[in-house]
């Protein structure tokens, strides 16, 4: 029955049946809402009550270390298995920019690319969720766990994880699920609605608001309201300082249903694809340590892979390796999420108004990997760059996070995250995972070949193709080892919900 009908019932003269009435209305109208939640796959995940008041104590107060609800997964590598691809179909390797529960542009980028699951392998750059439409986000992860796609941790995925491990954990303390009950009631009563929320939703919501409050506040008064709020206190004491409850991200992660978050928790801060000789990532990482010399011993890319038998793919695998492993940044989880400019101190900041872009030294340092055949050592500096050439071959990192930039092409790196949930674009990196579509160099080259290669980056920023391709949204690009791939992108509509926050993301 809706909400609406229940409006008439207990209107009568004796105040005692009208409570009695209302009690029953209560408890009725919130046993419906409860299955409407559970329908929805909303809700606490089991009652808990396995920690006790001591162990409530002792996090309050600060003696037990909360646990990590952070739950990183540095990196993954990824393989293709060619066997498994269907005989005769095209094997191609889609990258999609910040989704950002789109879910209907989502499925329109998907339709343009002419995107084939049985033969297509679908990578997504994160942030997957939040800043649309709560019902939109719930859908892409639909999606992505029916579709088993690859990707990446984004920052905003990253804070509904960790609200979603803080939720279960403070369930899990006796009289902790009746304390987020209250404190949400509270909220509740205080705003009148949640935040991103469907207008079908808001209204099954709103109709049941006055019914549940109220049979919470009958329980508050059988309590002893002295000790209520001293425990009360006590929860409050596990919010995390720089935490923000009841925010978009905290709803987010209670709509999350255990699929949902199992494959959340599963994405990586960087995915590694040694065939491709690239990685993927949210914000971006770093070529080597930005505060030592670029030729240190101790970087990376300055000194050749020791592999038995001196097998170029190989050594290629093992120095991407060591850029994952070695290059301290890189191991730094808020800055693969959050990075957007590096300052002339080194730091790493989440905007963009002060110091270079971070892809500035990797687009820099590439054109400088000369092959296994040279040293270090034994190379005379460049007269523009006033550096050696370094004994690697180049990788490229495909990232999104910044859509104040938008389509972000370079050389080496490629920005996908165009401005879909503002009403821009929803963007994608299409490669054909075919032979003919790159050659193999380095080995071979002339010098007058890799200079030329190590200029490119000053003369891409006047490349006219590439400049076409960031206003278009559409074009071929150059990608990897002389190789090319194809931006594709399809228009999105502006929706952002109430109090999504700006584009540069702060730290928290």
């Amino acid at each position: 029955m809706p909400p609406h009908d229940y409006t008439f019932i207990g209107s009568g003269p004796n105040p005692h049946h009208q409570t009695l009435l209302r009690r029953i209305l209560s408890l009725s109208v919130l046993g419906f809402f409860l299955v409407f939640l559970l329908a929805r796959g909303i809700g606490w995940v089991a009652d808990g009550g396995q920690l006790n008041a001591l162990e409530l104590e002792a996090y309050a107060s600060g003696r037990k270390e909360m646990p990590d609800f952070g739950q990183y997964v540095h990196s993954r590598t990824l393989r293709f298995d060619e066997a498994s691809s269907a005989q005769g179909t095209k094997r191609r390797t889609i990258f999609v920019g910040d989704i950002h529960g789109q879910s209907y542009s989502l499925l329109s980028l998907l339709n343009t690319t002419s995107y084939n699951p049985s033969s297509d392998t679908l990578i997504h750059v994160g942030d997957l969720i939040a800043k649309g439409t709560r019902v939109g986000s719930s859908q892409v992860l639909d999606y992505v766990v029916e579709h088993n796609t690859v990707g990446v941790r984004g920052n905003h995925d990253q804070k509904v994880i960790e609200w979603r491990g803080w939720q279960e954990w403070i369930v899990g303390f006796q009289d902790g699920k009746e304390w987020i009950e209250r404190e949400e009631g509270r909220w509740r009563r205080k705003h009148g609605e949640f935040v991103g929320e469907e207008d079908e939703v808001k209204a099954l919501r709103k109709g049941i608001e006055a019914a549940e409050i109220e049979l919470l506040d009958d329980d508050v008064s059988a309590a002893s309201k002295k000790e209520q709020r001293k425990q009360d206190k006590k929860f409050r004491a596990l919010i995390p300082s720089d935490w923000k409850i009841f925010s978009e991200h905290y709803f987010l992660a209670r709509d999350l249903t255990p699929a949902h978050y199992d494959y959340l928790r599963s994405l990586p801060l960087i995915l590694h694809i040694p065939s491709e000789h690239a990685f993927v990532v949210h914000a971006g990482m770093l070529p080597y340590d930005i505060t030592k010399k670029i030729d240190g011993n101790r970087q990376p890319l300055a000194r050749l892979p020791r592999v038995r038998g001196g097998d170029v793919g190989e050594m290629r695998e093992k120095q991407e390796v060591g850029v994952l492993e070695r290059v301290p940044q890189n191991g730094e989880p808020w800055a693969l999420l959050n990075m957007r400019n590096v300052l002339h101190d080194h730091s790493i900041i989440s905007n963009t108004k002060h110091g270079r872009a971070w892809y500035s030294a990797w687009n820099q340092l590439m054109p400088k990997c000369a092959g296994y055949n040279v040293s270090s050592s034994s190379s005379s500096e460049h007269s523009v760059h006033n550096t050696k050439w370094l004994p690697c071959e180049p990788m490229s990192v495909i990232y999104g996070h910044t859509a104040s930039r938008g389509l972000d092409i370079h050389r080496w790196t490629l920005g996908l995250d165009s401005g879909c949930v503002y009403g821009r674009r929803l963007s994608a990196l299409v490669l054909d995972r075919d032979e003919d579509r790159r050659r193999v160099r380095r080995e071979d080259d002339t010098e007058e070949e890799r200079e030329d290669d190590l200029d490119e980056w000053d003369e891409e920023e006047d490349d006219g193709d590439v400049e076409d391709v960031k206003e278009n949204g559409h074009g071929k690009v150059r990608f990897g080892d002389d190789g090319y791939g194809r931006i594709v992108s399809v228009s999105c509509h502006k929706h952002r919900q109430k109090g999504a926050g700006k584009d540069e993301d702060r730290r928290r």
